[in-house]
């Protein structure tokens, strides 16, 4: 994955300004998400979820699209993982 891109098939937004979404902004190009003044840390596949979930606020998205969105082929490309990844940033 190239450093400052959020990979998501189809979506390109490297060139973007930062995203704010309520107390929340996505510093796509640097990969920094600042929430409520503070940053916090992602890692790689969390970050291009969020980005994702950025590009499709207030979508009703099934897990089959996120994972053949964010996921791609990889081999850990599972429902399960989509579930965990999901799950581990809403506790």
């Amino acid at each position: 994955m190239t450093r400052g891109v959020c990979y998501v098939p189809g979506i390109e937004l490297s060139a973007t300004p930062p995203v704010s979404i309520g107390n929340t902004v996505i510093d796509v190009q640097s990969r920094i998400v600042v929430i409520q003044g503070d940053r916090v840390e992602f890692t790689s596949k969390e970050f291009d979820l969020l980005c994702f979930f950025a590009k499709y606020p207030n979508w009703a998205l099934t897990r089959g699209q996120i994972l053949d969105s964010v996921w791609d082929d990889s081999p850990a490309a599972t429902y399960h993982a989509v579930e965990n990844t999901i799950l581990e940033q809403t506790t």
